[in-house]
């Protein structure tokens, strides 16, 4: 399977990164993964794309390879409760590449929210591209202190991994049971391609 990692935080060096860096080792380690790639928001220049549909190579680039996705993860922060706009952005203009695709959301937060952003995410983050989260959701609370890969005795980063460990197991299954779903159910007419 081909798992695509996105981290959607736009600033350098972001806990989101961190937590997203971890999965794709950990999913690298996979037998049941032939490919997995990170996705990094904060590398994709907000200024290079527009309303006309004119991308630049990295953004096309990253759609290719949404395109290509059998599942995906978000790790997303929650800033001020709510996703980061470029994240939101990012999705607009290219989640409609990640049709009827299973997705694992994870939400990392620097306190104890969390919530806020995965909420956002299943409510308005999916409509016209038809993502398909899956019922399990990650929330990392105080992520600073969380270490990854969790150091024997630390119980708090051992509970965030054994989460990570069982989303990611879900995700991959739900991913072999979707497989070849979004092409089957491609829509064409143009009436319904706004989802409501």
């Amino acid at each position: 399977m081909n798992i695509v990692v996105l981290s959607g935080s736009p600033r350098d060096d972001s806990q989101s990164l961190r937590v997203a860096q971890y999965i794709e080792q950990v999913l690298g380690q996979n037998p049941q993964v032939s490919r997995c790639q990170l996705i990094d928001i904060n590398r994709l220049p907000l200024e290079a794309w527009n309303a006309q549909g004119v991308y630049s190579s990295q953004w096309q680039q990253a759609a290719q390879q949404l395109q290509q996705a059998d599942g995906a993860v978000f790790v997303c922060p929650e800033w001020d409760g709510m996703v980061p706009p470029a994240f939101k952005s990012f999705l607009q203009v290219f989640g409609a590449h990640l049709f009827h695709t299973p997705v694992l959301a994870i939400a990392v937060s620097a306190g104890f929210g969390g919530a806020y952003s995965l909420v956002e995410l299943r409510t308005s983050a999916f409509k016209n591209a038809r993502i398909c989260y899956i019922p399990e959701q990650i929330i990392i609370r105080q992520v600073q202190e969380v270490q990854l890969p969790a150091p024997i005795g630390d119980r708090a980063s051992e509970f965030v991994s054994r989460k990570i460990d069982y989303g990611l197991t879900v995700l991959l299954s739900y991913s072999a049971a979707l497989a070849g779903v979004a092409e089957r159910l491609r829509v064409d007419d143009p009436i319904l391609v706004n989802n409501m």
